[in-house]
């Protein structure tokens, strides 16, 4: 389109001057979104200002190295483990980002790693991102570090595509199965925050029962989540059809993923109370194993500058954790272990038990922000192709009908990501688009036609039961203000004997009528 205005800017009302300035924006925005380049302009900056030569620094690029591979040993065991994923697999692509940073910045690259990244796909085919995106590990890899993906045969790249499909039909065919364990799961963990949420006079064991149901209920949503986007999200990207039965799992699962939230919700006060108490709790076991290695720190008569610095950081660390569990304070505290775990001031059991208990306090410290980023599922306006089937099973079958609450939940997670869109004037717009539409609103002049249509009908069919359809009207008009029309047909009844009054001449004169039009059709 611009190549056409620059031979003929004048006839369109253009100035040549202003155009070029328009047409380098368009080819900036261009090379930002539509060829997904921000990563690599990131990544490929100059880091080094004349002062500062990060790329020759190499301890930063040891430390970078190791705590890359640290993060992705933590999050690779926990991917595909039902018993203590949470979050985990929604932290690959950050660490695959790193990964890429690292290898810009100092060009070079730990291939084992490469290629335990790669290996991921065999756990997680993909990661949902954002509405219904998904990201391959694979595929970003093969991308962003084309110079360690020449070392990846053919044959291994067509195996991931391979392993994918395959993956999404296996999943599909016990996706019932599986929408039925997260029932019972889901079930039996809502019985025990109905019953075991109450005080029994033991205090460290009702902290430590009430944290663990928490975090049960956490670890069951984020479960459920990744099933959902990744079920639909795969069918979408691998243009595959979804059967009626796979569709109606995957509703059941998100009717369970809104009961969790609306189970949190029930418990708001009881929850509430609770959590100062539980995240003191936490600390309290947090500091206990800093103080073991300030003993030993302490206890060794060896003075070193090094050994003081680790002292210092575990001081650090402990006033981080003697207040509000803030995300700052915690945050200093995880990069002050970084450096207090040096000197063997702590054993491995040790290590791993403080940064199981912070990983526990930075979830009960956010609950509610995670509550609802476990429970999101805004992801279903770009899956509403779902919802006709879904309600046309609940009609046919008549079962559960209280379900749908659940299923209008999930849909009204849709409305704040429509309210942040940009390209209207305001965010209201298309709200109230939707809401006009004619699919998604009832009418109450459709129910008053649909009432009139079936009482009429089944009065014709039952006329003694006039009466019946008689009051469904009247608590038609009372309950619902629905304004039904009378059908004006026989009652096939008398109520009183002053009805038979009114009929009984009605009948003298009909039998006079047709005796005397016997009589004219004789005569003629």
């Amino acid at each position: 389109m611009l190549v056409s205005i620059h031979h003929n800017p004048s006839k369109l009302g253009f100035d040549s001057e202003k155009l070029r300035p328009f047409e380098k924006l368009i080819g900036k925005l261009e090379k930002q979104l539509l060829e997904g380049s921000i990563l690599l302009d990131c990544v490929e900056q100059n880091f080094d200002d004349g002062k500062n030569f990060v790329s020759k620094n190499s301890a930063f690029a040891d430390e970078f190295a190791q705590n890359i591979k640290n993060q992705f040993l933590v999050v690779d065991t926990k991917i595909g483990d039902i018993n203590d994923e949470f979050d985990a697999r929604v932290k690959l692509p950050d660490i695959c980002c790193l990964f890429v940073l690292h290898f810009h910045l100092f060009r070079t690259a730990d291939k084992k790693l490469f290629k335990a990244l790669w290996d991921t796909y065999k756990k997680v085919p993909a990661v949902p991102l954002i509405s219904n995106l998904l990201w391959f590990p694979d595929q970003f890899l093969l991308t962003r570090l084309p110079v360690l993906a020449r070392n990846i045969e053919r044959k291994t790249q067509e195996a991931v595509k391979l392993a994918r499909q395959t993956y999404l039909i296996n999943r599909s065919q016990n996706l019932t199965k599986e929408a039925q364990g997260f029932y019972i799961q889901t079930s039996a963990w809502m019985v025990k925050m109905d019953s075991c949420l109450k005080d029994t006079g033991k205090l460290i064991d009702d902290l430590n029962r009430k944290c663990s149901l928490l975090l049960r209920g956490l670890k069951l949503a984020w479960l459920i989540n990744h099933t959902l986007k990744t079920m639909m999200s795969l069918h979408v990207a691998l243009s595959k059809p979804m059967t009626k039965t796979c569709v109606l799992a995957l509703c059941r699962m998100i009717e369970m993923l809104k009961g969790i939230e609306a189970t949190y919700h029930r418990h708001t006060v009881v929850i509430s109370e609770s959590l100062t108490h539980i995240m003191q709790h936490l600390g309290y076991l947090a500091l206990t194993i800093i103080n073991i290695g300030k003993k030993r720190l302490v206890s060794d008569k060896k003075y070193s500058e090094r050994r003081l610095d680790v002292l210092s950081a575990l001081v650090l660390a402990e006033k981080s954790l003697n207040g509000p569990g803030t995300k700052e304070r915690r945050l200093t505290s995880y990069l002050a272990m970084a450096l207090g775990v040096q000197m063997n001031s702590f054993k491995d059991d040790e290590i791993a038990n403080f940064f199981n208990i912070m990983k526990k306090l930075d979830f009960i410290c956010d609950l509610k922000k995670t509550i609802k980023e476990a429970c999101d599922c805004s992801f279903m306006y770009w899956h509403h192709v779902l919802f006709p089937t879904y309600i046309t099973d609940i009609y046919e079958s008549g079962l559960d009908v209280h379900r749908i609450q659940y299923m209008i939940y999930a849909l009204h997670d849709c409305i704040e990501p429509i309210l942040s869109c940009r390209h209207e004037s305001s965010p209201s717009v298309l709200l109230q688009a939707f809401q006009k539409e004619n699919y998604l609103t009832i009418k109450k002049a459709y129910v008053e036609h649909y009432l009139d249509k079936i009482f009429y009908n089944l009065t014709t069919v039952a006329l003694h039961d006039w009466k019946t359809y008689g009051e469904m009207r009247s608590l038609a008009k009372h309950k619902y203000d629905l304004i039904t029309v009378e059908a004006h047909l026989p009652s096939q009844t008398f109520r009183t004997d002053h009805q038979h009054e009114h009929v009984r001449p009605l009948a003298i004169l009909t039998q006079d009528f047709s005796g005397l039009y016997k009589n004219k059709i004789q005569n003629h």
